[in-house]
């Protein structure tokens, strides 16, 4: 089956966001311009995508009329979406329908088959001693918001009930970059679990995702991470404080969802402005969640 996307054209937001790399970004725009789109689709619906929106060659350009950040003023045509319909992907659906006058229906994405990082994710098993055989807990404790981030303790905690729970066939393993190195070494300090690894930092994105495809669940923070292992259908319990499961959560069957009740969520805020984050504790426990991964193997 071959895969959905044909053709990926990098936007180096993080590069491109240094005033020395203005030449770099001007050259992106140019080279929109110059290449010829039938339409283009703004799903994100900000300042940056609607400039992108903007300088594409194309004769239909649609975006969201409440995209944020003034990105509509770049559209040709803006899309209202019913109030009802609150999820991400059931959004960009509606977004796609009206663009082409079609009805679609959401199917599971196919991504191309990158044979190196398949070969990376069998490496780096063997590496660990980890053989086929062995139920894999992929855990997600790193996100961009500190506020989505459940704390290490909280994961260590987790695993180390989990263990408790499960055979010695169930095997955790911690995803993240480099950056995040040191949550996954906090974690397995405090977890103590005997079938734990911290691949922090040692895969690239195609080689996380094999090992997503290899693994039983996931855990994790509303984050990246949690979409991609959502769209290979990978069940996953997720940990929701202060964003919205019913727009950004794990879409599709078989998923499970730890929401808080404290009534200040979602409050959509990088940083808790309170002296400690109750949306974390106050119905969303350790134990809870060790149970639903139990259940869930």
């Amino acid at each position: 089956m071959s895969a959905d996307v044909d053709e990926l054209i990098e936007f180096k937001r993080h590069e491109w966001s240094r005033l020395a790399n203005t030449p770099d970004l001007l050259a992106f725009l140019m080279q929109l311009r110059r290449t010829d789109f039938d339409c283009v689709l703004d799903f994100q619906g900000l300042f940056r995508s609607g400039v992108c929106t903007y300088f594409a060659n194309a004769p239909k350009k649609v975006g969201f009329a409440d995209a944020r950040e003034g990105a509509g003023i770049f559209y040709k045509r803006k899309i209202v979406i019913e109030p009802a319909i609150k999820h991400a992907v059931e959004r960009n659906i509606a977004l796609l329908d009206e663009a082409l006058g079609e009805t679609h229906q959401y199917c599971t994405p196919n991504f191309h088959r990158n044979d190196e990082a398949e070969q990376k994710a069998d490496a780096i098993l063997e590496q660990h001693n980890i053989d086929a055989g062995k139920n894999l807990v992929a855990i997600g404790p790193a996100t961009r918001w500190e506020s989505k981030s459940w704390p290490p303790e909280f994961f260590a905690e987790t695993i180390k009930l989990t263990s408790q729970k499960t055979d010695a066939n169930t095997v955790f393993w911690l995803l993240g970059t480099k950056e995040e190195v040191g949550i996954g070494e906090t974690i397995i300090a405090q977890a103590g679990a005997a079938h734990l690894h911290n691949f922090m930092g040692k895969t690239d994105l195609p080689t996380m995702m094999a090992l997503l495809k290899r693994s039983k669940l996931m855990l994790t923070n509303d984050s990246g991470p949690m979409h991609i292992a959502a769209a290979l259908e990978l069940p996953t319990i997720a940990l929701f404080g202060p964003t919205d499961p019913d727009k950004t959560g794990p879409y599709g069957r078989g998923h499970r969802v730890f929401r808080t009740a404290v009534e200040c969520a979602p409050c959509f805020k990088r940083l808790c402005p309170l002296p400690e984050q109750l949306c974390r504790y106050d119905v969303i426990s350790a134990a809870k969640v060790s149970d639903c991964i139990a259940e869930m193997l």
